[in-house]
């Protein structure tokens, strides 16, 4: 069984840069005038006192100048962990996911070396799913499988949705999954089982299964999104969530 990984990241890129700019810049002044003003030479060593003096000096020295002694906190939510199958009827799925992750190439096997990184979570839909994966378009209009076109459908038999499992996505049509894939949100409860079983199973084929340690930190990246009315990444509205890094454990 192979395990993977995508870090899920939350926010803007932009504002994170320029945050991080702006605390490298009072880092690098701590480091060059703390002899001077009888400083530690790292933020870390700072007592409240000597962070006044190096908001006072810093500021003083670069009039307009943003003084971040704390580094801005990071985007990406955490990393979630995923199995997949090892069912030889999912051979395609779970190897067309893992060249995905890596850009890996091969004769015959994504020859683009298309790539899930900085691809953008595009579809939440709370309680239901979240989906990504467009490696073309990054809108959800677009996809495209190692092979050059769509993946087969698996043969049965089919598992079960289940929280935290990983399916592709697809049209009504058979035969149509790319690289578009989705994580399962419907809680483990009556109501979510049905709702699973009526719209998702033996529509869509799951290839891999959230590890039950992660499943804290789905939550977690589900209640982020959740609390902003109205997101819609395919229309720009709310927090950018994006695939920062992903791979094979």
């Amino acid at each position: 069984m192979t395990r993977v990984y995508l870090d899920i990241a939350v926010g803007s890129q932009s504002a994170y840069d320029t945050a991080l700019e702006e605390h490298l810049a009072v880092t690098s002044w701590l480091n060059k005038n703390a002899s001077t003003y009888g400083l530690p030479s790292t933020v870390d060593e700072l007592d409240e006192v000597g962070r006044e003096t190096v908001e006072s000096c810093f500021t003083g020295e670069n009039p307009g100048v943003k003084c971040r002694l704390d580094p801005p906190e990071s985007l990406i939510i955490g990393r979630l962990h995923f199995d997949l199958s090892a069912s030889p009827n999912l051979v395609k799925q779970t190897e067309n996911f893992t060249y995905l992750l890596t850009a890996q190439k091969s004769p015959g096997r994504n020859k683009k070396g298309l790539c899930y990184k900085d691809t953008p979570m595009h579809r939440f839909v709370e309680g239901f799913v979240l989906q990504g994966g467009d490696v073309i378009r990054g809108d959800g209009s677009g996809g495209e499988s190692i092979y050059g076109g769509t993946l087969p459908d698996p043969k049965p038999p089919h598992q079960p949705h289940t929280y935290g499992s990983l399916s592709y996505a697809s049209s009504s049509s058979k035969n149509s999954s790319t690289s578009q894939f989705f994580i399962t949100l419907s809680p483990n409860t009556p109501a979510g089982i049905a709702e699973r079983k009526k719209k998702l199973d033996n529509k869509y084929f799951p290839f891999g299964q959230l590890v039950s340690e992660d499943e804290a930190l789905l939550k977690k990246l589900e209640e982020r999104l959740g609390g902003q009315v109205g997101w819609d990444g395919m229309a720009g509205r709310g927090e950018r969530c994006w695939v920062a890094e992903c791979g094979v454990c």
